[in-house]
């Protein structure tokens, strides 16, 4: 299946050849670099609108592979274990028992809601652990990925906890979070 979609990189291939064994994907180079790398350079200048900008084309990308039936978790799970980026995976695709590892829209609003948390607040989620290890004991322990002092502004906080619900059923859909990003930009 081909994907094309102006909010998704085409993906180019594989290759392990990043002075790891572990598999990178390769996709075009963006000028602005990554996320966080685009953040810090406009942290400063950076709107809540423009935020909510950029987190539109994000969701726009996400309800089109939605409708391709090909969400981020269905990514996660065919890359396999090795690919998990753990601080955005959703808690129930990380369970020791295989039934509890069945990747739905749900996990793919859980992994944007660690975005916006990003993208709102300046922070990574568990952003106060710096090693995995204790991100993993954090998530058993059932800890909040946002963290106390985290600031989101314009009451945006309740937005990104709803996408970041310990319980996928109570998680927003993507048709709310597209709604909420529009009423957000227009306000």
């Amino acid at each position: 299946m081909s994907l094309q979609h102006d909010n998704i990189l085409p993906v180019y291939g594989t290759t392990t050849e990043f002075g790891s064994n572990l598999p990178c994907l390769v996709s075009p180079w963006m000028g602005n670099g990554s996320l966080t790398n685009y953040l810090s350079t406009r942290r400063q200048t950076f709107s809540n609108t423009e935020k909510f900008m950029l987190l539109s084309q994000v969701v726009d990308g996400l309800h089109y592979l939605r409708l391709a039936d090909y969400g981020l978790s269905s990514i996660i799970s065919a890359c396999g274990d090795i690919c998990t980026a753990l601080r955005w995976t959703a808690p129930e695709l990380i369970g020791d028992d295989d039934e509890d590892q069945v990747s739905s829209h749900n996990s793919d609003v859980y992994s944007f809601g660690c975005i916006a948390l990003h993208v709102l607040s300046g922070r990574l989620p568990y952003w106060w652990l710096d090693d995995v290890l204790r991100v993993i004991s954090a998530r058993h322990r059932g800890e909040d990925p946002i963290g106390s002092g985290t600031e989101m502004g314009g009451g945006h906080d309740r937005f990104v906890r709803r996408c970041l619900s310990a319980s996928p059923a109570n998680r927003l859909t993507i048709d709310q979070i597209r709604s909420l990003i529009a009423t957000s930009i227009s306000n």
